[in-house]
């Protein structure tokens, strides 16, 4: 079956992977379920499974799908069949980096389809969910060289086989430029035994970073293989919000004469904020999610609490972690409702839950009331890089500050005139670092993650140490 994408995938409405699932599951006249699991399970411009039923599968990764479906494998799809067959394992699932169907890597879409790449990882996740000790080949090949979105899709599908305590593996000789292929075609001899992946140096630019698989879920920053994906990483935005935040901790408790410490704090909110909706979409595991926030929200609340009010209890104001917490929650359940209910059941819902949210921030005196909640909500309903999205973001971050919000007017003087700005309203400065963000992780492991979520109590006390310091 020829196919050449006739747009973008965009274009197209986009069945998701929990629906499309259920129907794959289901008897069809086209193929025999017992045996294929094939999702959509109609031809579509997009694929996120094909493979066969067994308990033992190999997971093969290649770049994009072509026109390959049950009883009609491509000669790519018959050799993965064979080498896994031929290897030991008693079935095998085809994946992609990226979900769209092309014959030729030159019709892939030119830009990344967020929505359809959140799907995929869905997908992958729960084969891998599915499969005791899976086993993934990696078989990309030089097409990952095509388009810069690849590089970032792959990353993701490193950390969900992380995750999942997958082991990568290859099979025959790589390309010229270090990169696993499929090296059987359907004239050779089908290879008796993928080799384990081998961390050593690569020509030309890595594949993965030069560690061990085990511990590669992000790509090392500086790599070859960053080098041509611009913008900031997560682990850069943490980074300026955590500065951000100690400017205007300081500026609260050391110097709180000097007003524009303040105004540089307006910075760190909306960032955390983003990156809880970020988090919480990208996320394996939601419920370890919210229970390190839970943790560290009550190891903060003294911290906040002698910092703040003065006192070791101060129950009028609760520290910022409760915040993005209730934020956390709100958006498990909007996703939740999203990919099982249809559009007119999910709104109502939705923003039934936003009000709940923005209710409880505001009944709970958490740090920024119930329009800090709202802000990490506008983040994951105006998600995406498109004009909307970002004309959406600018507008719910004016509306939740200055008018919600409001407050103290910071006087400024430009070309011999006086001007008022409010000073919440700075808090838009934190779009353009949120925008340049181009969905690297960057460097990341556990113990700096704990550092990162220990750095909000700690730096807290450090400043009250300091302050009984000074006015000794």
């Amino acid at each position: 079956m020829p196919h050449i994408p006739q747009g973008t995938t965009d274009t197209v409405a986009l069945e998701l992977f929990d629906p499309a699932l259920d129907a794959a599951l289901r008897p069809s006249p086209d193929y025999d379920v017992s045996r294929w699991l094939y999702v959509p399970n109609t031809y579509s411009e997009y694929r996120y499974i094909l493979g066969t039923r067994g308990q033992k599968p190999l997971i093969c990764v290649g770049i994009n799908p072509s026109t390959a479906r049950p009883g009609a494998l491509d000669p790519t799809l018959k050799s993965v069949e064979r080498i896994a067959r031929n290897s030991g394992f008693d079935s095998f699932i085809m994946f992609n980096v990226y979900a769209q169907r092309a014959t030729s890597p030159d019709d892939m879409e030119r830009t990344c389809n967020p929505e359809l790449h959140r799907e995929n990882m869905r997908a992958f996740a729960y084969i891998l969910s599915r499969t005791p000790d899976p086993v993934v080949w990696a078989a990309w090949g030089t097409i990952i060289e095509k388009r810069d979105y690849l590089w970032p899709c792959l990353r993701d599908m490193i950390a969900l086989g992380e995750a999942a305590g997958a082991r990568w593996v290859t099979c025959g000789k790589r390309s010229a430029a270090g990169h696993p292929i499929i090296p059987c075609t359907s004239g050779q001899t089908p290879c008796r035994s993928p080799s384990t992946w081998r961390p050593t140096p690569l020509r030309g630019r890595p594949v993965l970073p030069l560690r061990p698989v085990a511990v590669a879920a992000g790509y090392e920053e500086g790599s070859a293989m960053t080098e041509k994906r611009a913008g900031l990483s997560a682990m850069t935005l943490k980074y300026i919000a955590m500065a951000t935040m100690l400017v205007d901790h300081m500026g609260y408790v050391l110097f709180p004469w000097i007003l524009w410490l303040r105004c540089v704090g307006r910075i760190a909110f909306p960032i955390f904020a983003f990156q809880i909706a970020e988090g919480c979409i990208r996320t394996h595991d939601r419920r370890r999610y919210a229970l390190r926030l839970l943790l560290f929200a009550v190891l903060s609340e003294i911290p906040f609490d002698l910092m703040y009010g003065g006192t070791w209890f101060y129950p009028v104001h609760q520290n910022v972690i409760w915040t993005l917490l209730l934020g956390l929650l709100g958006v498990h359940l909007m996703e939740t409702v999203r990919k099982k209910q249809k559009l007119w059941v999910s709104l109502p819902v939705c923003a039934a839950v936003a009000a709940a949210g923005a209710l409880l921030g505001t009944l709970g005196m958490t740090d920024y009331y119930g329009a800090g909640v709202l802000t990490v909500f506008a983040f994951y309903i105006f998600r995406g890089r498109k004009w909307w999205c970002l004309l959406g973001q600018v507008l719910t971050l004016y509306w939740i500050n200055v008018v919600l919000l409001g407050g103290l007017m910071y006087p400024i003087r430009l070309f011999g005139m006086e001007f008022e700005l409010c000073q919440q309203g700075l808090a838009l400065l934190a779009l353009v670092p949120i925008w340049l963000y181009r969905g690297r992780q960057g460097c990341h492991s556990k113990p700096f993650q704990y550092a990162c979520y220990a750095f909000y109590p700690v730096h807290m006390l450090l400043l009250v140490l300091a302050l009984n310091f000074v006015n000794r």
